[in-house]
């Protein structure tokens, strides 16, 4: 754990690399963060977004109530978060971590509001393999996330054992795959604290089971030697959520009878519409 994120020392590099996390502690001051919680109060509400074909949000429904879980990609709707993506108390950390400077891979904003049931134990990578795998997620909390919300859980060091999941099979960890329960590791975290993890590290997350929401908003860095993969890769996302797969793909499937329409809404600057299948 540090708290600032000013240049790490070489015993804080030694511990993310035998670890696979970094922990920084109250990194965003009081308003920057009633500003996050505020950004998120209104994307929560957009309705422009609130379509089962929309590939950008993943709706969830409990008790007949309906509303969006996530955001996938975030930062070009939302000014607010996309500061925070480019904010030096993320990047020089990852810079720090990488030994370059980092581009932005991927973002995601994560509601999970009470009741939601939680994430199976899965290694990021898994979604992106013909990605480059050094890549580094850095969580900025929105809400505390504790054991009642469900905070994240890491399974520490297992990051350098390398994915076990077959190359062609895109799913969250089967019993036999994951870490043992012993090395699993609740990460409790406050508004404001940013957790850094590698992309190959395993983590979970269990059911929200309080009143209370736990927003985090989610960003990925890749290297800046591997180049600009903003583009490729969430065209690559839409491609893979609209293949006949079935549901083993989870989040990242589309029912058949949406596949006619599906696409981000509104559309990514630069990503273009996907070309129609006839009909």
């Amino acid at each position: 754990m540090v708290a600032s994120t000013d240049a790490l020392s070489p015993t804080q590099q030694q511990d993310y690399e035998r670890d696979g996390y970094l922990l920084v502690k109250r990194s965003f001051a009081a308003a920057e963060c009633e500003a996050l919680r505020e950004e998120a109060d209104r994307l929560a509400t957009w309705h422009q977004v609130i379509r089962l074909d929309n590939l950008r949000t993943e709706m969830w429904r409990l008790e007949g109530r309906a509303g969006v879980n996530k955001y996938d990609p975030v930062v070009d709707v939302s000014p607010v978060f996309a500061n925070v993506a480019a904010d030096a108390r993320l990047t020089n950390v990852v810079a720090s971590l990488f030994g370059e400077p980092p581009l932005l891979f991927k973002d995601k904003l994560i509601f999970k509001m009470p009741g939601h049931g939680g994430f199976g134990p899965h290694q990021d990578h898994t979604w992106y393999r013909c990605f480059p795998s050094h890549l580094i997620a850095a969580i900025v909390g929105i809400d505390t996330a504790d054991e009642a919300n469900g905070a994240l859980e890491v399974a520490a060091g297992y990051h350098r054992k390398g994915n076990p999941v077959p190359q062609n099979e895109v799913r969250d960890l089967t019993a036999s795959e994951c870490p043992p329960e012993t090395a699993w590791r609740t990460v409790t975290t406050g508004t404001g604290d940013i957790l850094f993890f590698d992309g190959l590290l395993p983590h979970r997350s269990g059911p929200n089971i309080s009143d209370r929401p736990r927003r985090t908003l989610y960003l990925t860095y890749n290297p800046g030697r591997y180049g600009d993969l903003y583009g490729r890769y969430y065209a690559y996302r839409r491609a893979l959520m609209l293949q006949s797969n079935g549901p083993s793909r989870g989040n990242f499937y589309v029912t058949p009878e949406l596949r006619a329409t599906a696409d981000y809404y509104p559309a990514i600057p630069g990503l273009g519409r996907r070309i129609q299948e006839p009909r």
